[in-house]
C-alpha cells in the first residue's frame, strides 16, 4: 500500500507496480489517492480510506477494502492518550459482518500511543467483530 499519491501523482505506475510484485507476482498492490478519483489502473486493491462499506462500488476487476480509524475520526495526533479514543463497538460487528458477507477486506487501524501500548476498548470491539464473523460461519 503506497500512501499520499497525491505527492507523487503522476508516477510510472506500470513500472513501480512490476517493481512491488518482483518478489511475488501473487502481492496486491494500491495506491492511495486519498479522495480524489483514482490516480491508476495498475493496482489491484483499492485504498478504501475511511470506507466501513457500501456495495457496488468498486470498479471491476478490483479487490474490494475498507481502511479506517478504529480509535475514532482521526489517524493519530501527538500526545493522543488512551482515554481520548473512541471505539465504536456497538457498529463494529455489524461493519464486519457485512463486509464479509460481500467480501470486503477490512484494515482496522489501530492508533498506537507513545508508551507504545494500544486501547484495550479497540481490542475489545476487535475481538466483538471477529466473534462475530465466527458465529457466522460456524
Amino acid at each position: 500500500m503506497f500512501d499520499d499519491d497525491l505527492v507523487y501523482y503522476p508516477s510510472p505506475y506500470e513500472r513501480m507496480t512490476e517493481a512491488a510484485k518482483a518478489e511475488n507476482r501473487n502481492r496486491i498492490v494500491s495506491y492511495n489517492c486519498s479522495i480524489m478519483p483514482r490516480g491508476t489502473d495498475f493496482q489491484d486493491l483499492e485504498f478504501g480510506e475511511t470506507f466501513k462499506g457500501s456495495p457496488n462500488i468498486w470498479p471491476e476487476g478490483m479487490h474490494a477494502h475498507g481502511c479506517f480509524p478504529l480509535d475514532g475520526g482521526s489517524w493519530g495526533s501527538p500526545n493522543q492518550t488512551q482515554s481520548s479514543a473512541i471505539a465504536f463497538l456497538g457498529e463494529s460487528r455489524t461493519v464486519a459482518l457485512e463486509a464479509a458477507e460481500r467480501g470486503e477486506a477490512l484494515s482496522w487501524n489501530l492508533l498506537t500511543y507513545d508508551d507504545g501500548s494500544i486501547s484495550e476498548r479497540s481490542l475489545n470491539v476487535l475481538r466483538s467483530a471477529g466473534e462475530a464473523c465466527s458465529q457466522a460461519v460456524s
